[in-house]
């Protein structure tokens, strides 16, 4: 052996023939509870400066692309443990859902009822006799991210990656004699408006909502919507009650992205308003392929967002109004409404923490003593709440659409 070669198997020897605990990987899961790297001179080539033998694997990490020949190889202890069962965690429940738990690859998934806000959530954790869980039983944890948990038991250590979704159960379609029905999912309500007149007896509706689930009464019943109308939605043990309301009127579209999109000018901070963005995930709430949307950052005025306009709407008819409205955080959305014969109107409905990061149905109503004649301006803010001292907000782009006023 030349001199470089005995230098270079000296240093790969001392760096990574050794006998060592395992340290949690990247993921911070830890199948096998130790680890151990043994050498010896085979004709395989093994990369230089690459990690050897993780988990009974070669990882081939390369670092430079030089390659030592003829010299080294690893081989697996064959007495290494696949993994150690006393560290365990054996239940992990969260508001009555189980998790599931998969031990080998120390995943714990759990998939909460739809409308579960996971910024404070506390599971009960059972393990094994004499196994230390941390963080403990019983504490509260954001599960809007991934949370790791550790279980030490007779020196040795497992890390669980713990993975928490909110289950998307909902009515996706509500029609009602050619009439498409208004679905909030998050607020558990469908409006439709029908013509005057029309008969609202006997009706079969068309309703499509989540595979495998259950709807009762069935898609099929004749139904009286007269009056308020409540459907139940189960899946997967959990039951979720809407209840649909039928309305006469024709509705007053103010903006809907695609039929009517009239421009609208800035308000407060914003730096640009876009009324032709690409709809970032469209919903039974908000199916159109455009919508409206502003920057806003942590400095800006609680009134940053837009306004419109010019328009002509009777205050006397049109008393309610509904926005569509997608952002990253939660918090207060506020519509102004300004007319002819009275003080502005600043009404203010809190976009929830439950639907984050997806389209929520606000509903703005007029107080019957507005004094309004004449409607001629809207403008919508999407968070009213004041964040220039607010550590926890982060500057991101913010959604509305469907502005659309009604009669009840």
């Amino acid at each position: 052996m030349n001199l470089t070669k005995q230098f270079l198997y000296g240093w790969w020897r001392q760096s990574f023939c050794r006998t060592r605990e395992c340290l949690p990987d990247d993921g911070g899961t830890i199948p096998e509870v130790c680890e151990k790297v043994v050498c010896d001179s085979a004709s395989s080539a093994v990369p230089f400066g690459s990690r050897i033998c993780r988990n009974g694997k070669r990882l081939c990490l390369l670092l430079l692309s030089l390659s030592v020949s003829g010299l080294l190889s690893c081989k697996d202890d064959p007495e290494q443990p696949i993994y150690l069962d006393y560290l365990n965690i054996n239940s992990f429940v969260i508001n009555g859902v189980e998790g599931v738990i998969d031990h080998k690859k120390a995943v714990i998934t759990l998939n909460m009822p739809m409308g579960t806000s996971l910024g404070n959530l506390t599971p009960e954790i059972t393990a094994e006799p004499g196994a230390v869980v941390t963080p403990a039983s019983g504490v509260a944890q954001n599960f809007a991210t991934t949370q790791r948990y550790t279980v030490v038991n007779n020196g040795r250590y497992r890390v669980y990656q713990v993975n928490v979704t909110v289950a998307k159960v909902q009515i996706t379609q509500f029609d009602l004699q050619g009439q498409v029905g208004i679905i909030d999912n998050y607020g558990k309500k469908i409006d439709v408006y029908v013509p005057v007149g029309t008969s609202l007896t006997g009706i079969v509706p068309t309703i499509k909502y989540t595979e495998d689930a259950t709807l009762t009464p069935d898609a099929l019943t004749e139904m009286d919507f007269s009056d308020s109308v409540r459907y139940t939605l189960s899946y997967q043990g959990v039951d979720y009650e809407y209840t649909v309301k039928v309305h006469y009127g024709t509705p007053y579209t103010i903006f809907d992205g695609e039929t009517v999109a009239p421009d609208w000018w800035i308000a407060g901070s914003a730096g640009d308003i876009n009324k032709a963005w690409d709809n970032p995930k469209p919903s039974p709430e908000n199916s159109t392929a455009k919508c409206l949307t502003v920057w806003r950052n942590p400095g800006d005025d609680p009134w940053t967002g837009g306004g419109l306009s010019g328009l002509n709407i009777d205050p006397n008819v049109y008393k309610v109004f509904r926005v569509a409205v997608l952002k990253d955080y939660a918090g207060n959305v506020q519509m102004e409404i300004q007319g002819n014969g009275a003080a502005n109107q600043y009404l203010q409905q809190p976009y929830v923490e439950a639907g984050l990061g997806e389209w929520q149905i606000l509903r703005f109503e007029l107080p019957e003593d507005h004094g309004f004649s004449q409607i001629h301006t809207v403008l919508v803010a999407p968070h009213i709440d004041d964040t220039k001292t607010d550590p926890n907000f982060f500057g991101h782009r913010m959604y509305w659409d469907q502005v659309i006023a009604y009669e009840n």
